[in-house]
């Protein structure tokens, strides 16, 4: 019998910032996650798309992937991280293009909040 998964050490729904560091070079990226017990789900926004990450986290250990696919090539993200209060850090593997290192900061990102006027009536013609 398999032994129990253990419990998420916290809740990562909502936005993250993403710094990653390339051997060469650094990029900022954004997951949105929402979490399910042990599960997690969302998207990641890269330097070029946006894409669907899943994984877990079990305690304080993270696991997310995501994958891009484009004509004649395919970048696998495959992070694994400890989170720590509002930060997760660790390292990703992106197949034949190596390795790279993250920390993530969960963001207090509030979106605009103002009331939405539908227009009646039809346009006016000009």
């Amino acid at each position: 019998k398999p032994s129990p998964i253990p419990a998420p050490a916290g809740d990562l729904t909502g936005r993250w910032t993403v710094s990653i560091e390339y051997y060469f070079s650094r990029t900022q990226h954004t997951f949105i996650l929402e979490q399910d017990g042990n599960w997690l789900q969302g998207s990641h926004k890269t330097d070029f798309s946006m894409r669907e990450i899943s994984g877990s986290i079990e305690g304080n250990n993270v696991k997310l992937f995501s994958s891009e696919r484009m004509i004649a090539d395919n970048v696998p993200f495959t992070f694994s991280g400890t989170l720590s209060g509002d930060t997760m850090s660790g390292e990703i593997y992106l197949g034949e293009y190596i390795r790279a290192n993250f920390t993530a900061k969960k963001s207090g990102y509030k979106g605009s909040r103002r009331q939405i006027r539908f227009p009646k009536g039809q346009p006016l013609a000009t």
